[in-house]
C-alpha cells in the first residue's frame, strides 16, 4: 500500500479550541512560530479522535529550559504525555514523525520523566 504525504502545511488552520488546551496559565504561547501551533491543533484533532482528549500544552516561551532550548526563541513547545498510556504516547510519536515533516516540526521523546514527561516539539 502505497501512501503519500501533504505537500504543504495547510495556511490557516480554524479547529475548535477543545483540540487544544494549555495546561496552566502560565504557559505563553505568543510568540511561539505559527507553525507549531497549526501542528499542535493538528495533533490535538487527532487526539480527540483517537484518544478522546486534547492536546494539552505544557510549555511554550516560559519557564527555565537548557542551555540553546528553542523555547526561548518560540521555535518549541512541549505536550503532555502523563494522560496517556505508553502505547498511546508510542502511537502519537510515529504520528508526529509521520506528518511533523510537513510542518518542518521535528520531535523529541521525553516520556522517561514521569510526571514531568512530555513530548518536545520544534521547527526545523
Amino acid at each position: 500500500m502505497s501512501t503519500t504525504k501533504p505537500e504543504a502545511a495547510p495556511a490557516s488552520v480554524t479547529l475548535p479550541p477543545d483540540f487544544v488546551e494549555i495546561s496552566s496559565p502560565t504557559v505563553v504561547l505568543a510568540g511561539v512560530d505559527e507553525r507549531l501551533l497549526q501542528f499542535a491543533h493538528f495533533l490535538g484533532a487527532l487526539s480527540k479522535g483517537i484518544f478522546g482528549i486534547p492536546v494539552i500544552i505544557t510549555s511554550g516561551k516560559d519557564s527555565i529550559h537548557v542551555q540553546g532550548s528553542k523555547h526561548a526563541l518560540g521555535q518549541a513547545i512541549d505536550i503532555r504525555t502523563k494522560d496517556k498510556t505508553p502505547e498511546a504516547n508510542t502511537l502519537l510519536l510515529h504520528i508526529i514523525h509521520y506528518a511533523g515533516e510537513t510542518y518542518h516540526v521535528t520531535s523529541f521523546d521525553e516520556t522517561a520523566l514521569g510526571d514531568e514527561g512530555h513530548i518536545h516539539l520544534e521547527t526545523f
